[in-house]
Formats: structure tokens, sequence, C-alpha cells
């Protein structure tokens, strides 16, 4: 599912499918928390789910096109851990931006 996201921003800039997916994720997340708590766990479970493909969207799936960028996709993946660890995918598609910047392949 994510995956089929990212593919469907691919005719955008870097900066601006990075910018469209991090305003998706925060635009879910909001309306997640907004809703406050629910008594259906389905329902819980959906939202959840929900901005979690988005988060992984942001953080496996697109590029990011500055240092900044990167900070900020290090705080979300520490978030979505909540402090236990990073998921290896997260790992691997920070130091993957980590190592393109540092070569120069800013977007």
């Amino acid at each position: 599912m994510s995956l089929a996201l990212a593919d469907a921003w691919q005719v955008s800039s870097p900066r601006s499918m990075f910018d469209d997916a991090v305003r998706a994720y925060r635009f879910c997340r909001a309306a997640f928390d907004a809703i406050g708590p629910v008594s259906d766990d389905a329902d819980v479970d959906a939202g959840v789910d929900a901005y979690c493909t988005l988060l992984d969207v942001v953080i496996e799936h697109t590029e990011a096109p500055s240092l900044a960028a990167v900070l900020l996709k290090m705080d979300l993946a520490w978030e979505r851990q909540d402090g236990v660890g990073m998921i290896d995918a997260y790992w691997h598609a920070i130091r993957a931006d980590l190592g393109r910047l540092a070569e120069g392949g800013a977007a």
C-alpha cells in the first residue's frame, strides 16, 4: 500500500514529493489524534494503520531533499518507535539519504 502511494507521487520533484508526503502524514495523524478515544478497537487499528502507512511513505519511500529533511525523518522514526529502537528499513532509508546528500545529490 505505501509503495503504491509513493509511486503516485513520482511525477513530483523530490522536494515536492517529500513535502506532500509529510503533509499527508501530519494531516492523517492530526485527524486521528483529534478524534480522541474510541470504543471500537477496529477503528483504532484502522486509524493507526493509516497514519503509520503514510509515515512509512515519508521515511522509506521518499528521498530527503536536504539535511533538514533527514533530521525530520530521524525524529519521525524515533517517535514511531516510541524510544524502543529503529526499524531496519527506516535506518537503511535514512542512511541512503545521508549518503546521497554527502555525495552532492541534493534535490
